[in-house]
This record gives structure tokens, sequence and C-alpha cells, in this order.
């Protein structure tokens, strides 16, 4: 608070009028409190307690970050209201607000709040979504959280997965297909070229992906199909 005083000199020859000096009090003015809001779709509701002492309130606000002042961001509010509606706002996106408390130019401690607005349409209708049904392990229906008691090769894993920035159950089903391949490879070739040794490695290895949930059915299908078709074209093979 500014005050304003003169002092005044008296003696026999007369009075003097001292010039008009001022001061300005510190501020008790506190820190705001219960800063809230409640969103829509394209407004936010801002609400706060009273503060001791504050004549008006002000509210500033960005994106990505919150004001490091009030001489930082975009104006919301100031005034000496307890409540606003900040309007005209983007559907799905993030606020951040600073509200102080202000009297004679003097401002309190200052408050947050971190708010996004609804992406529904219609003053904040939130959009309903129907679950997906899950695909039979016909397909798909992998699970790779089925293997988190592997320990540290699950960690490593998806370790693996997130700096390739690939989808953990893509990680899971490649891997297996890695080692069922090169296994196969390496009995083809220790057999000396023999399919039916090689198939028969290569499917058992699908089976037990398929088993831990870590690839679809139709993969151990394809390495049954493979024995079939060996043992059919060595039986041909032998009767010619």
């Amino acid at each position: 608070m500014t005050y304003y005083f003169r002092v005044d000199a008296t003696n026999v020859d007369g009075t003097t009028v001292g010039a008009e000096l001022t001061f300005t009090t510190a501020s008790t003015l506190g820190d705001a409190q219960n800063f809230k809001g409640i969103p829509a779709d394209d407004h936010i509701n801002l609400s706060w307690d009273p503060l001791a002492g504050a004549s008006n309130y002000l509210i500033m606000y960005k994106f990505g970050s919150y004001p490091t002042g009030i001489a930082d961001g975009t104006q919301a509010y100031f005034g000496s209201s307890v409540s606003t509606v900040h309007t005209g706002l983007t559907p799905g996106t993030t606020y951040y607000y600073m509200l102080w408390g202000e009297s004679g130019g003097i401002y309190g401690g200052n408050a947050t709040l971190m708010m996004t607005t609804t992406a529904g349409a219609g003053g904040g209708a939130t959009p309903t979504y129907t679950a997906p049904t899950e695909v039979a392990r016909w397909l798909t229906g992998t699970d790779y959280t089925n293997v988190a008691g592997l320990g540290f090769v699950y960690t490593i894993v998806n370790n693996v997965a997130d700096s390739i920035s690939m989808p953990y159950g893509n990680a899971w089903f490649a891997l297996v297909m890695a080692i069922a391949v090169v296994a196969g490879l390496a009995v083809y070739i220790k057999s000396k070229g023999k399919v039916l040794p090689a198939a028969s490695v290569l499917t058992i290895l699908f089976v037990l992906g398929w088993m831990m949930k870590l690839v679809p059915f139709w993969i151990p299908l394809i390495g049954g199909i493979l024995i079939i078709a060996s043992i059919v074209g060595h039986k041909e093979v032998a009767r010619s």
C-alpha cells in the first residue's frame, strides 16, 4: 500500500509546508491457493480461493511449460473475481497456467495448474469407444508378457526393441523366427542337404514359440506342411 505525507514546520516566524512525499509498505500477500479447473472441448472453467489482501488476480498461460513470471506467456485473466472461463481453446490441447494475487502492483506467490481440453465435441462431451475384439490365436493373439519370467533376457529384448522403435510383440516374433531359421539351416547343412530333419527342427521351434504365445498358429502350420512335403517328396524319389 502506498502512503502520502507532508512535513510542516512552525516557529515564531511562521509555518513552512514541506513537499509531498510517499512510501509503500511491503506486500503481505501470500501464495495463491486451491487453483483448479474443469475442462471442456473449447474452454476451461478456472477457480481459486480468495487471497487475503489481494485486490486482483492475474492468470498467465503457455503451451509446453509454465510461465516463468507475470510478463511471460499470454494473459488469460486479470480482475477481482475468484473464477473465470478461459474460452476459445483448442480441443485436446494442454494449457499451463500460473495464478497470482495482486495489490497495488505487488504480486504474491503463484499457484500452477496444467489442464487439457477434452477431444469431444459439443461443450466437452467425451466420445465413447468400443474395445476391439481380440483375434483368435489362429492369426494373432500373441502375448510377449507370457515370457516375462525370462528375467534379464526379457529386459534385453525389450530394450533392444525400444532402441529401434519396434513394438515388443514384433521383436519377440522376429527373435523366434530368427532362432528357428538359423537352427533349421544349421541342421540342413549338418545333414548334408536333407530337408526333413531341417523342417522338423524348424517346426518344433515354431510350435514352442506358439506355445509361449510369441507367434500365431499359422507359423508352425507352415512348418508342418514342409515336413509333409519333404516326406512325400522322399517317397517319390525312393519309388523312382
